[in-house]
């Protein structure tokens, strides 16, 4: 989230469902139901779009105020691709299925430490487990807390109470 708010573009891509770059000749149906629960939890009204302040809310509380109006607006277009002001789940795919569906192998060796650098706020290393469990329940991801208990024993190995970026 925090590449993408400081690269969003203006002009997003039309895509046509018959271009070979169409999210459904990208994503396994797997994919596309995971990528389907990500929009639910930025779209907390089941609108079936994200309007900006669904997005604002959802990005001001993982992100921290760090995020201006300006940039949200341009995170905002660039999945909007009929201009309606709002994301719909299938821009929602479509932008998710261009920008963070990737081979690349450097953005994989990245992407832990990115991910960790979200939750980790004093970037001092390590998070908290109440730290961790706070950034999930903004991110509405459904966890009940018998799942979040499991995913932090599952990463807090050493049950020291922290998680570190080696963990």
């Amino acid at each position: 989230l925090r590449r993408f708010a400081t690269e969003a573009k203006s002009d997003p891509k039309r895509i046509s469902k018959d271009s070979e770059h169409h999210y459904t000749r990208r994503l396994d149906p797997l994919e596309i139901l995971e990528v389907r629960k990500t929009f639910g939890s930025f779209d907390p009204d089941n609108s079936g779009t994200i309007s900006f302040l669904e997005f604002k809310e959802l990005i001001t509380t993982f992100l921290g105020g760090n995020v201006t109006d300006e940039a949200l607006q341009l995170m905002v277009r660039s999945m909007d691709v009929d201009g309606d002001g709002e994301v719909s789940q299938e821009e929602f795919l479509q932008w998710y299925s261009d920008n963070i569906v990737q081979d690349d192998q450097n953005t994989l060796k990245r992407a832990p430490r990115e991910l960790f650098g979200m939750f980790d706020e004093g970037n001092n290393g390590v998070i908290s487990i109440a730290k961790f469990k706070s950034k999930l329940d903004a991110l509405r991801v459904g966890f009940s807390v018998d799942e979040q208990i499991a995913i932090v024993n599952e990463i807090d190995r050493h049950g020291s109470g922290k998680i570190g970026l080696h963990e």
